[in-house]
């Protein structure tokens, strides 16, 4: 195959892996937020005097929302955060077999277009933490509304 083919290849593969890693990114973010959102609005209709509930309610509805993040993370956003890091580490091998990494290919500076850190997306040594921040916002926002409900 002939090199400006293969370049148009890895150009088009590219484009298609940030499409999947943005579509990924934003479903992440939409879920997290929406969930979110609800549950600050029941923590206030809670601090508000919303309603009263017996100890055995409190600890049914702090039952459901451990249920409902638990089941959120480990069924839903896992999943999506290993299909993201799949893209991630394959987008790291076109942008590496572009030479975008490598110093003086495109101009002539000494270092690549891209850092070379970049090239460790997508694996356990990967410095994004998207994922990681919206599971914590998360989180607090389900020990706020677990707190609203107990006070």
């Amino acid at each position: 195959m002939e090199k400006q083919n293969k370049i148009q290849i890895l150009l088009a593969t590219a484009e298609e892996r940030n499409k999947a890693i943005h579509i990924m990114r934003e479903r992440v973010q939409k879920t997290c937020i929406g969930v979110m959102g609800i549950f600050y609005v029941m923590a206030g209709w809670f601090i508000k005097g919303g309603m009263d509930l017996t100890t055995i309610q409190k600890w049914f509805v702090t039952g459901a929302i451990v249920f409902a993040v638990l089941s959120l993370h480990f069924l839903y956003l896992k999943n999506i955060f290993q299909g993201f890091q799949g893209q991630q580490r394959v987008l790291a091998r076109i942008e590496d077999a572009l030479k975008l990494y490598e110093p003086k290919v495109y101009d002539d500076k000494d270092c690549g277009l891209f850092p070379i850190s970049w090239k460790k997306a997508g694996t356990a040594n990967g410095k994004g933490r998207f994922f990681f921040s919206n599971y914590s916002l998360l989180y607090i926002a389900a020990v706020i509304l677990t707190i609203a409900i107990w006070i």
